[in-house]
């Protein structure tokens, strides 16, 4: 009896690595952007390819996944693709991504935020008008956000 559940044990491992280790991650395609139903007066900027791909892997279970994000934008920053490939981020802190430049986020799974809101409340970016506030600050210069995924909710 133990050696059968012994030997079902090492064959789910087997086969859970087996598929972790073939399954591969596709980016999505950016898309391109036309100016509708009227031409702009000056061309649409054109962002170059990106050279680089930071894949952030969800920690899952509810665990915070803003360090992980932080760190893939900073590393992939100046020419790169933040790829959220996983079904599920959590985000637990606020993030300032205020510096960014010549990067694309692929969002395709979902991004949600703990729900601790006395935490949010004490933690978040104020900002004076109409008494707002953010758990996150998106800003730079040539910044890219497409994939399909959700914000939010």
């Amino acid at each position: 009896m133990l050696y059968n559940y012994l030997s079902l044990l090492v064959l789910n491992v087997l086969v859970s690595f087996t598929t972790a280790a073939t399954t591969t991650r596709k980016l999505s395609t950016r898309p391109t952007l036309v100016a509708s139903p009227h031409a702009p007066a000056l061309a649409h900027f054109n962002s170059p390819k990106r050279t680089k791909v930071c894949y952030v892997t969800a920690r899952g279970s509810g665990l915070d996944d803003s360090a992980a994000l932080l760190s893939a934008a900073k590393s992939c920053n100046n020419g790169g693709t933040v790829a959220l490939t996983d079904s599920l981020y959590t985000i637990g802190k606020p993030l300032d991504l205020t510096f960014l430049k010549a990067i694309d986020f692929d969002i395709q799974g979902t991004i949600k935020f703990t729900t601790n809101t006395t935490y949010w409340m004490q933690n978040s970016f104020k900002y004076p008008f109409q008494d707002g506030s953010a758990l996150w600050q998106w800003g730079g210069s040539d910044v890219n956000w497409y994939g399909g995924g959700t914000i939010g909710k």
